[in-house]
């Protein structure tokens, strides 16, 4: 096919590379064909902002906030919205993403299996809905990883982030009986979200995107100042568990810092970090509750004990294969299905399992526990030995899943459907996967290929 945006008559498809390709010439458009270029550039951008905002779930709780907590049977085409913009981009560029599956095998395998419970599943509409949800968010996830470089896709995030945070803020302080949780925890600030843990957790993830920004960018240092704004959100939703959050992937961002450094303080710094890694570790095996000691609770006020008890006893019966993806927290008002059997032993209608892991079991079972283990210590190890080839992003995605591992036992955050915690665990785990760009040599030339993207931000067709 003819590439569709440069004009070869002009020469404009000889684009010079230079070692990290970042200066990359802009090539020189033909009149009939530019404005349609930026039409479809701005396009892409805008479909990517619609679908990280549709998993962050925050249109959605906005829209039931706007009708007084009714929940309105179109409010489910959002989701199949943000689910047809993933596939469209990746259509957009369909070699460069199936090209990026290789490189989320762990993740098309752990998908692969939540397909296979319909075979199983005791609410088979519901795990049919659930995969195809989840699995468009992976086409999404593969699609943005390979569409942008390292520094493009933090700068995009930093921006919808900040949006998010900013407005969920705003709406607390002007608009309390909207931004500000009437129930359970009255006062506190939940934004655009449903409730108070979603704001912090993405306050959480907002800072670590503009600090990474901020600190591996000296045009971009000026987002460092927008981290007080995600500070501002977790102490006005007064999450705790938030700030350890925060705490850690601070800590990882310096901590690669240093270990990007000369051999030295690398050498010391990795010393101290598998010292305190496996000092953690320990003290996460034998006392499991720290995380709730650290917040000044117990499990057993929170209720989570109750509700792993009824969990537990649902596992006991289908400990391999599960119940099928997406099924128990769906049909709770059904009085055959099993969530009353949690609700029951728990004493009240628990929302979620607040457990990674123990959610795993329930739904996909034993086997898909394993592979989300297998996942996520393949997605911590690519994040390790890249730590001097890919700065910026091994620190982000360090970061990220380091902040999320942390809460991962008391709170679900892993294998959700049209959820941003797994998008991104998705996004970051295919891209740190890949292969770092091939420095070339100054002088050369390369000639872009069918479907691909040069530095201008073009594709050929």
């Amino acid at each position: 096919m003819k590439p569709a945006f440069f004009n070869f008559a002009e020469g404009a498809n000889l684009v010079p590379k230079n070692g990290t390709g970042a200066d990359l010439v802009r090539p020189r458009l033909s009149s009939k064909f530019d404005v349609l270029g930026y039409f479809f550039q701005i396009s892409v951008t805008l479909s990517v902002f619609a679908v990280v905002l549709v998993h962050s779930s925050a249109p959605v709780t906005f829209m039931i906030k706007l009708m007084k907590g009714s929940v309105a049977g179109w409010l489910g085409i959002i989701w199949y919205m943000g689910a047809a913009l993933s596939l469209s981009l990746a259509a957009a560029s369909p070699f460069r993403t199936l090209k990026a599956s290789f490189y989320g095998l762990p993740f098309i395998i752990i998908t692969l299996w939540c397909w296979a419970t319909i075979f199983w599943s005791v609410d088979i509409d519901e795990t049919l809905k659930g995969c195809v949800l989840v699995t468009c968010g992976l086409i999404g996830a593969m699609s943005v990883a390979v569409r942008y470089d390292w520094l493009e896709l933090t700068h995009l995030l930093a921006w919808l982030l900040s949006a998010i945070i900013g407005a969920s803020v705003l709406l607390a302080l002007a608009v309390p009986s909207m931004g500000r949780m009437q129930e359970i925890y009255p006062g506190a600030w939940s934004g655009l979200f449903s409730e108070k843990q979603a704001l912090g957790f993405t306050a959480v993830l907002q800072i670590i995107f503009v600090t990474v920004l901020g600190v591996y960018s000296s045009k971009h240092r000026v987002w460092l100042w927008a981290i007080p704004l995600g500070l501002i959100a977790i102490i006005g939703s007064q999450g705790k568990t938030a700030l350890i959050m925060t705490f850690t992937g601070f800590a990882v961002i310096f901590g690669s810092k240093l270990l990007q450094s000369d051999r030295r303080l690398m050498l010391a710094t990795l010393w101290l970090s598998v010292v305190f890694v496996g000092s953690m570790a320990l003290l996460f095996y034998v006392e499991p509750d720290i995380i709730f000691k650290l917040t000044g609770k117990s499990s057993d006020l929170t209720g989570r004990k109750e509700i792993w008890e009824g969990i537990d006893y649902l596992i006991r019966q289908r400990p391999n294969f599960g119940w099928g993806y997406s099924v128990i927290w769906n049909d709770t008002e059904n009085p055959t299905s099993p969530y009353q059997w949690i609700a029951d032993i728990a004493d009240f209608k628990p929302s979620n399992a607040h457990s990674s892991y123990k959610e795993a079991i329930l739904s996909i079972g034993f086997v898909g526990l394993w592979m989300l283990v297998f996942l996520l210590a393949k997605f911590v190890f690519d994040c390790v030995i890249r730590l001097r080839t890919e700065r910026i992003g091994a620190s982000l995605s360090l970061a990220v899943i380091a902040s999320l591992l942390v809460i991962s036992s008391t709170e679900t955050v892993f294998i959700g459907k049209m959820d941003l915690y797994w998008f991104l665990t998705m996004l970051l785990g295919v891209k740190i996967a890949m292969p770092s760009a091939k420095i070339a040599p100054p002088n050369s030339l390369v000639r872009p290929r069918i479907n691909e993207i040069d530095r201008a931000g073009f594709y050929t067709y």
